[in-house]
């Protein structure tokens, strides 16, 4: 999807939320009815981690030179609302994948539709007018012309028009309090979720989601949790009929489909990352039969994980990772599989890029 405004600096738009004692916070402001993805990452506990201070230490000379295009970006951005880097707290979002139409042929028939919300929460009070004004002077005028104002049941707000007729708008607005930014796909939600904050009543988080959380590393900063509906149960249904096709012509794709086949009963998925001298992810969901379950822990961990320890080896030059052994966990209880992921910071650095975007690739819409 395409906008007018370079993904980094929208980003920066929307990450724009603060909360008072009487305020519904972005957590629960994010919410929508009928709720079937949850998400949540605590920034602040995440860049207040060992991990990320040493990976932030350790940038690239390269990262460093292309980063001053994005620091320049910042510090309009900080000038027009007076918000800074540290002043970002949480993120957090929900969506109801039912609304969604994920067979239509276009983004915007597919998503333009659905009840989605992400809201994020910082130090410091935000308005709708520093917004617009910051879009203003990083962009100009011919950019700035995506950009309109609008309105959500009487409240404020920009709606950012997409540069392709096949994607979605995009809606932002600010909590009646001013301490939050929405972003939503379409007016109805926006609408909505704004009336819920005046009022001061946040839809709960749905029961089973939480539950499905509970198996998730505690003081996780990044956590997010769905159950599965059955339009995403179809179409690994589909995937894995194709697959089987290609297995004619190409036979290692019989045993790819085999595997997959494992997980088209999938009924939930949560993900959590903790953040400290290492890095533990946890992706743990129910497969929805036990024989599925059991059948995908044993051949993970006879045949990917070795495979993957053996890629390490090889990357490692020959040596063998001290932590090779305890890196990847696999257990299954029942219908539950669990995978657990140890990183150490230099793992973690191969796996993240450190180098920024850079200016040429900011300037496509």
């Amino acid at each position: 999807m395409r906008y007018p405004i370079p993904v980094s600096v929208a980003a920066l738009l929307i990450l724009s939320l603060a909360v008072s004692s009487e305020a519904l916070t972005a957590r629960e402001m994010s919410v929508v009815p009928g709720a079937d993805i949850v998400g949540f990452i605590a920034i602040d506990k995440a860049n207040a981690s060992p991990m990320m201070k040493k990976r932030r230490a350790k940038a690239s000379p390269e990262s460093k030179q292309t980063s001053q295009a994005f620091t320049a970006k910042k510090a309009r951005f900080e000038a027009a609302t007076g918000l800074t880097e540290d002043d970002i707290v949480s993120l957090a979002f929900s969506c109801d994948m039912d609304t969604a139409k994920l067979a239509a042929a276009t983004q915007r028939e597919r998503i333009g539709a659905m009840q989605a919300i992400a809201a994020i929460q910082v130090a410091k009070p935000i308005s709708i007018t520093k917004i617009k004004q910051a879009i203003k002077l990083e962009y100009g005028s011919q950019d700035f012309a995506g950009v309109a104002d609008t309105a959500f049941g009487g409240h404020a707000g920009l709606i950012i028009k997409a540069t392709a007729p096949t994607d979605p708008d995009a809606y932002l607005s600010v909590s009646p309090d001013g301490r939050a930014i929405l972003l939503a796909f379409n007016s109805e939600t926006m609408t909505a979720a704004l009336g819920r904050a005046k009022a001061g009543q946040a839809v709960p988080e749905p029961s089973n989601l939480s539950r499905i959380k509970t198996v998730l590393p505690a003081g996780s900063q990044f956590q997010m949790a769905c159950i599965v509906p059955d339009s995403v149960r179809d179409s690994i249904d589909a995937q894995i009929v194709t697959m089987r096709q290609q297995a004619a012509q190409n036979p290692g794709m019989a045993a790819v489909a085999g595997f997959a086949h494992l997980f088209g009963g999938i009924q939930n998925l949560c993900v959590g990352v903790k953040l400290g001298n290492d890095a533990l992810v946890s992706i743990a969901g129910s497969l929805g039969d036990e024989q599925s379950a059991s059948q995908a822990g044993i051949l993970l961990e006879t045949m990917i994980v070795p495979m993957i320890q053996a890629s390490m080896i090889k990357e490692a030059g020959g040596s063998i990772p001290p932590n090779l052994t305890n890196m990847i966990k696999v257990n299954t209880r029942k219908t539950a599989l669990q995978v657990e992921l140890r990183l150490t910071e230099d793992q973690l650095m191969q796996a993240i890029p450190t180098t920024a975007p850079t200016a040429a690739a900011g300037k496509g819409r």
